[in-house]
C-alpha cells in the first residue's frame, strides 16, 4: 500500500537576517474554502495562522 501525502508549498520570508522558507501545509482541496490561511496546520510546522 502507497501512503498518500498532502501537497506542501513553501513561502519565502525576508527579514534583516537573509531570507528563509516555511513550510506551509495545504489540505490538497481545490476552492477558496481550501485555502491554507482558513484552517490550523497540523502539529510539526513552524507557523501558526492564530496567535494562540
Amino acid at each position: 500500500m502507497i501512503a498518500m501525502s498532502r501537497p506542501v508549498s513553501y513561502s519565502r520570508r525576508s527579514g534583516s537576517r537573509g531570507t528563509a522558507y516555511t513550510k506551509i501545509y495545504w489540505n490538497g482541496s481545490a476552492g477558496l474554502p481550501n485555502y491554507p490561511f482558513y484552517y490550523e496546520p497540523p502539529a510539526g510546522y513552524d507557523y501558526k495562522w492564530t496567535p494562540d
